[in-house]
């Protein structure tokens, strides 16, 4: 019982019915949110997982109840980039949440520090998470270290939309709708080329791409294709957030065959078809700021020519990318 004045029980989930259960009690931990994610959220992200593992999902209860969570923190089996290339099995935290009545309790750093301990006596080398600015002391507290990730806010200006066309007819590219599950294969290819170096250390595999990419998406995504080759060259998948920027979720591209300084036009025909196909397009359509990570910013245009292309371009980091080893 100690400090908390209650006395608590950890346990791993081992059911279906568990798994729901858990489910609302994260639906209803972060229901403050502006946009509150449903049960549905959770349960979605659980089952699209390829390497899910309901026995990582570890939550704490009171003695006497053991069906009432009042607190969880979940690992997420994953693989990630180590030295010179290696492949180093990694764990990544999520759901860390508490009911609102049993927080200020230390039920979160209780479950996280029992989280670590069983990495640490299990196969994993590496643990990772992301977390918000707001709370970094906490999880420096249990000795994460702090990576954090730039992002470039571009603006550009509404006439370049009318520049794409041309862009598409000059080179004759196409946008095409992709058949994730059975295109899984070349998808994998671009997405190697592109998010070995841009979009941080996680190891992407074929079953990644048909199970979560292809559930995550509908099953159909927005890609390139070259005609003069018929070859897929790039694909792209957005978020559009509530204040109109769209952020860049998963981008893949040929390195190879594909000159680089053609990725930001490639990009802006890809996120203009998406828009096209919005059902809030009257809403949408006015967006004009791209969130992309920086270093493949820097690695597409150089400054003179981003300014000549976009009306300004600002640096964000929104969240850090944290590393226990």
């Amino acid at each position: 019982m100690g400090e908390l004045g209650i006395a608590i029980k950890i346990k791993s989930l081992s059911s279906l019915e568990d798994i729901e259960r858990w489910a609302r009690h994260c639906s209803e931990c972060f229901s403050a949110k502006s946009s509150p994610p449903p049960a549905e959220y959770f349960l979605k992200h659980f089952h699209y997982d390829p390497w899910k593992d309901c026995t990582s999902i570890f939550v704490a209860y009171q003695n006497d109840e053991p069906d009432i969570i009042l607190s969880t923190v979940r690992i997420f089996h994953r693989t990630s980039r180590g030295y010179l290339g290696s492949s180093v099995l990694t764990a990544g935290i999520g759901e860390v949440c508490t009911s609102i009545n049993f927080r200020k309790l230390g039920l979160s750093r209780i479950l996280l520090n029992h989280a670590i301990e069983f990495c640490m006596h299990s196969q994993f080398d590496r643990i990772i998470l992301h977390a918000a600015e707001w709370i970094r002391e906490f999880y420096f507290s249990v000795g994460f270290q702090s990576l954090p990730t730039i992002w470039s806010i571009l603006t550009w200006s509404k006439s370049q939309y009318l520049k794409l066309q041309s862009f598409l007819s000059i080179r004759n590219y196409q946008t095409v709708n992709i058949d994730v599950e059975n295109n899984a294969d070349d998808l994998l290819k671009l997405n190697n080329q592109i998010n070995s170096n841009f979009f941080g250390p996680i190891i992407r595999n074929k079953e990644y791409i048909s199970t979560w990419i292809n559930n995550e998406t509908g099953g159909h995504i927005i890609g390139l294709r070259d005609n003069n080759v018929n070859m897929l060259i790039a694909y792209l998948i957005i978020r559009v957030y509530p204040s109109h920027v769209i952020q860049i979720r998963d981008f893949g591209m040929n390195m190879e065959n594909t000159d680089i300084y053609d990725m930001l036009g490639i990009i802006l025909v890809l996120i203009n078809e998406y828009v096209k196909n919005l059902n809030n397009f009257e809403e949408v359509k006015q967006v004009n700021k791209l969130m992309i990570p920086q270093p493949l910013l820097q690695l597409a245009l150089s400054k003179k020519e981003r300014s000549n292309y976009f009306e300004s371009v600002d640096d964000y980091s929104p969240i850090e990318y944290r590393v226990f080893q």
